[in-house]
C-alpha cells in the first residue's frame, strides 16, 4: 500500500522498508461482515510436468482448491513508525495524495483514507495485556492465554479464536524481477473475540493508543 501511494516499484520497497528495517507497523481491524469464498485453481509442479511427460497422468497440471476470507465494511487504522523524519514526512504527503491506487489484497478492494494523524502510542508496563483486533508478532498458541467473553452474542466461538499465519517479511527478486518471498514471520490474528495473555518477552513493541482506548502492537 505505502509503495503503491510513493509510486515505487517493488524493488526500493522491499530496500527501504523491509531489508533495511525503516519501518516499524501496527494494525487495528474491524469487520462488519465476512464470508468466505472457495477457489478453483491449476497447479504446475515440476514432479507433476514429469509425470505428464512420462505419460502417468493425462494434464500437465492438478486442480485445488483454496478458500479466501472476504471481509466487508472495515474499519481499519494503520499505525506506522519510521526512525527518519523526512521519509515520515513523505509517507504522510504520499497517503493524503497517493500516485496510484491504493488497495488491501486484491487489486479491486480500493482503500478510502479518511485521515492520517499523529498520536501518542504509551508503552505497556503490565504483563498481563488484553488484545482484540489486532495482530499479534509470534504463536499465541505458545503461550498461556484466555478469551475474555463480553456481553454480546457469538455465533461460532470456534471460528473466533485466533489464528496463526507465516507471512512473509522480505523478498528477493529473480531475473525476470519476479517477487519471491525469502523470509517469513509468525504472527498471530486475535479478532473480536478478546484474550488476555501474559507477555514474558518483546514486551516493549506493545503500546495503548489513548485516543482510541485501544491496544496494538508496532513492530
Amino acid at each position: 500500500m505505502l509503495g503503491a501511494a510513493l509510486g515505487w516499484s517493488l524493488e526500493k520497497v522491499n530496500e527501504v522498508f523491509l531489508t533495511d528495517s525503516e519501518l516499524k507497523v501496527g494494525i487495528w481491524l474491524n469487520s462488519n461482515g465476512r464470508s468466505n469464498d472457495l477457489w478453483q485453481y491449476r497447479k504446475y509442479t515440476k514432479q507433476h510436468l514429469s509425470d505428464y511427460e512420462k505419460g502417468k497422468v493425462d494434464t500437465p497440471w492438478f486442480r485445488s482448491v483454496i478458500v479466501k476470507e472476504m471481509l466487508f465494511n472495515l474499519d481499519l487504522k494503520i499505525y506506522l513508525h519510521v526512525s527518519e523524519l523526512s521519509l515520515l514526512k513523505e509517507i504522510e504527503n504520499a497517503l493524503l495524495d497517493p500516485r496510484w491506487a491504493l488497495s488491501l489484497g486484491k487489486e479491486d478492494e480500493l482503500l478510502h483514507i479518511d485521515s492520517v494523524d499523529k498520536v501518542e502510542l504509551k508503552p505497556l508496563d503490565q504483563k498481563e495485556i488484553t488484545f482484540s483486533n489486532t495482530v499479534l508478532p509470534f504463536d499465541i498458541y505458545a503461550y498461556q492465554f484466555q478469551p475474555v467473553l463480553e456481553d454480546k452474542p457469538y455465533n461460532d466461538l470456534l471460528a473466533e479464536a485466533p489464528a496463526v499465519f507465516d507471512i512473509p517479511i522480505g523478498f528477493s527478486f529473480d531475473k525476470k524481477g519476479t517477487r519471491l518471498a525469502s523470509t517469513f514471520q509468525r504472527v498471530s490474528w486475535v479478532g473480536s473475540l478478546p484474550v488476555k495473555i501474559e507477555i514474558l518477552e518483546n514486551q516493549d513493541v506493545f503500546f495503548y493508543e489513548s485516543k482510541s482506548k485501544i491496544v496494538i502492537g508496532v513492530y
